[in-house]
């Protein structure tokens, strides 16, 4: 999309210079996805390095790409592991139930070659029974000095061996998941996460 020259002059501060590699992409980014991803990429490096940057919005109109351009920036992000021969941390979407699937074929749809060493849904529909060992976690149990601490129930953690948390793998979820279960995915150390329809969080209770 068009943008004034003042905000074309400061996205293209944030953005990452050089070449990027999209050999791995099924189609040529248009230019203003280019800069998108380009953008994303200059905040995570920030973020990694500075540790100024918590988050941002990706607002363009619909139909611009915001998926491909999110896709495609944790494509990147991960070949920065790979050339670094750091291990790929997993990664996060949270979208409302009737957009789950469409994030899964948006990966068989924008790479050659899925970029994660899987894809889990994690919902009730999915894969959530594959990772419970419990009920949601709404609630806490008091320890021994009667304080509350939060009930985990899904399999994170290496003590499991099926858990949720592996290295490169792409986990897809629901708004209500997430808040049913947000102690035990809060304790992943995501690389990304990515809230679709984040009007979704503006409640400040949510």
């Amino acid at each position: 999309s068009e943008h004034s020259p003042l905000v074309e002059a400061k996205i293209h501060d944030v953005c990452r210079e050089g070449e990027l590699n999209w050999s791995n992409h099924i189609r040529t980014p248009f230019k203003h996805q280019d800069v998108g991803v380009r953008w994303i990429l200059g905040l995570l490096d920030q973020s990694k390095h500075e540790n100024i940057i918590n988050g941002a919005l990706l607002a363009d109109d619909m139909g611009l790409g915001k998926t491909f351009m999110a896709l495609s920036a944790v494509e990147h992000y991960y070949q920065d592991f790979i050339k670094t021969e750091e291990t790929q941390k997993p990664t996060l979407i949270v979208a409302p139930l009737s957009l789950l699937e469409n994030w899964k074929d948006e990966v068989d749809k924008t790479f050659n070659n899925s970029p994660f060493k899987d894809i889990v849904i994690l919902q009730s529909d999915g894969e959530l029974k594959r990772f419970k060992n419990g009920g949601v976690e709404i609630r806490s149990n008091a320890n021994d000095e009667g304080e509350f601490e939060p009930r985990y129930s899904l399999n994170i953690g290496k003590e499991h061996i099926d858990r949720l948390d592996m290295p490169g793998r792409l986990v897809i979820t629901t708004y209500q998941t997430l808040r049913d279960y947000q102690f035990s995915l809060c304790l992943i150390d995501w690389g990304v996460v990515i809230f679709d329809e984040a009007q979704n969080i503006k409640n400040p209770n949510a």
